[in-house]
C-alpha cells in the first residue's frame, strides 16, 4: 500500500487554496471523520431532547386530574394556560401551570414550556405567596439545570384570574403570562 494516498501530494500545504485535492486515503479517512462527527451530534441531539422531555409525563398526569375541578378565584390553585416570552432574545412559546397549595402561604408551581414548538419541559417551582391590595404576590426559585440555564427566580402576581410574572436567570429573563382555566 502506498502510504502516500492517506497524505496530501507535497504540493499542498497550509496554504492552500481551499478545495486541494486529498489522495484517496484521505479522502476515506474524511468520510469516517464525518460520520462519527454526524453521529456524535445525533447522539447529543437524541441526550438534550430527552434530557428535556424529563417531567413532562407527571405534569401531562398533574393536568388531567385538575380537569374539571374547581378553586376559587381568588387562589392561585388550579390549570393555567398561555405563553412566556424572553426579554433577551424574544423567543416565546407555550406555557401551561398546574398549581397546588402546599400549605399557608406556599404553593407548588408545575409548569410545562414549549420551546421553538418542538421541545417542551416541565419543572415545579416552589412559590412563597402573600396576599396585598387585592392581588396575590408570589416569589419562587427553582434549578434547572446546566443544560436549561442555571437557577431562575421568579416573582409576580395573579388578579381576577390574570397570572403575571417575570423569570431571571445568568443567561436569560423574561415574562410568563396566563389564564385561569
Amino acid at each position: 500500500m502506498n502510504c502516500n494516498n492517506w497524505v496530501r501530494p507535497q504540493a499542498a500545504g497550509a496554504g492552500d487554496p481551499p478545495g486541494a485535492v486529498l489522495g484517496a486515503g484521505a479522502k476515506s479517512m474524511k468520510r469516517l471523520m464525518d460520520r462519527i462527527k454526524i453521529r456524535s451530534w445525533i447522539a447529543i441531539a437524541v441526550a438534550w431532547v430527552a434530557a428535556f422531555q424529563t417531567g413532562c409525563s407527571s405534569f401531562h398526569r398533574e393536568w388531567r386530574q385538575q380537569e374539571g375541578k374547581t378553586h376559587p378565584a381568588a387562589s392561585l390553585a388550579g390549570r393555567w394556560e398561555g405563553g412566556w416570552l424572553s426579554g433577551k432574545n424574544s423567543h416565546r412559546g407555550k406555557l401551561r401551570c398546574v398549581i397546588t397549595p402546599q400549605g399557608p402561604d406556599r404553593y407548588r408551581a408545575h409548569f410545562h414550556a414549549t420551546y421553538w414548538k418542538v421541545f417542551r419541559y416541565a419543572y415545579p417551582v416552589d412559590l412563597v405567596v402573600e396576599s396585598r391590595d387585592g392581588m396575590l404576590r408570589f416569589s419562587g426559585q427553582a434549578d434547572l439545570g446546566t443544560l436549561a440555564g442555571g437557577v431562575y427566580d421568579y416573582t409576580g402576581e395573579m388578579q381576577a384570574g390574570a397570572f403575571r410574572s417575570t423569570y431571571k436567570s445568568k443567561y436569560d429573563h423574561g415574562t410568563f403570562e396566563m389564564r385561569k382555566r
